[in-house]
């Protein structure tokens, strides 16, 4: 009769030891604090956090460092950090936040963005205006050093034609993606794989549009900097960054329900909160 009570304690101590090891899971998930907010939304806009977790955001949902940002079509998405940096979002657009770091007393702070793909424009906040080699946005074709200044910019990736089987000569049509400087619907010499140019399309590369301030942008190639009212190209990381005499064709016109402007200081603003933590268990 004296063996019960001792296994139905044994029993009770391993329930409660698992209790444990989840409620401790739990709390170590909760200390992923919040370093940015949501704040206008239209469309659909997913994130991916280091973990590989998918979530769906809405307005006031919380980005965390680490958070891959992708945007679907038609989506136009405006982000507010600690800093007061804003980022909004274009349409098809993919934006990791590698690395961010901001405290309004300490005076180590960084952020590195990974920009993949897409347009995006860019407002930087305290963290450029502290020191401008501590807030970088990364893409395909070259480091953006950002600074305290206002930009837009957009990347293109190259073409990837579809595979087409016809007697060498003939014309065919081919169907590219992503979009291209050649229509969807192009005619090309399979003898030369010469394709005819659609006009007013922009050719693959990154594009920027300095608004404020001034922005550099470094690859392979070299070091070029770019001052507001300047626009810039470089087609991929071996080439060097040049200045366009004029606009190329890069447009971002998010909807007037998307606020562009620059946020309100951090006192004045709830999605500013650095005590904002999004706490999940998974």
């Amino acid at each position: 009769m004296r063996v019960t009570p001792v296994i139905v304690r044994a029993k009770n101590s391993i329930a409660i030891s698992a209790w444990l090891v989840v409620l401790a899971l739990a709390a170590g998930v909760c200390e992923a604090q919040s370093i940015g907010t949501v704040t206008d939304l239209q469309g659909a806009l997913l994130s991916k956090n280091a973990a590989g977790t998918i979530k769906i955001l809405a307005p006031d949902s919380s980005i965390e460092s680490g958070d891959r940002l992708l945007t679907r079509p038609g989506t136009y998405a405006r982000l507010v950090f600690t800093d007061r940096t804003a980022v909004t979002l274009g349409p098809e657009s993919e934006l990791a936040i590698v690395q961010y770091a901001y405290s309004d007393t300490a005076p180590a702070n960084s952020a590195l963005f990974d920009f993949v793909q897409g347009r995006l424009q860019l407002a930087a906040g305290r963290v450029g205006a502290r020191s401008v080699d501590r807030f970088l946005l990364n893409t395909p074709s070259g480091t953006i050093a950002v600074g305290h200044a206002t930009f837009i910019a957009g990347f293109t990736a190259p073409p990837r034609a579809a595979r087409l089987h016809a007697p060498v000569g003939h014309f065919v049509d081919v169907v590219y993606h992503p979009p291209s400087d050649s229509p969807s619907a192009a005619r090309l010499l399979l003898a030369q794989s010469i394709p005819i140019a659609a006009p007013g399309v922009l050719t693959p590369g990154l594009y920027v549009q300095v608004l404020d301030g001034a922005i550099s942008v470094t690859n392979g190639g070299g070091t070029q900097s770019f001052s507001a009212g300047q626009f810039g190209f470089t087609p991929s990381n071996t080439q060097p960054p040049v200045i366009l005499p004029a606009n190329p064709g890069l447009q971002f016109t998010p909807p007037p329900a998307i606020n562009v402007a620059t946020p309100a200081p951090a006192s004045a603003s709830s999605a500013l909160k650095q005590d904002d933590v999004d706490c999940v268990v998974r």
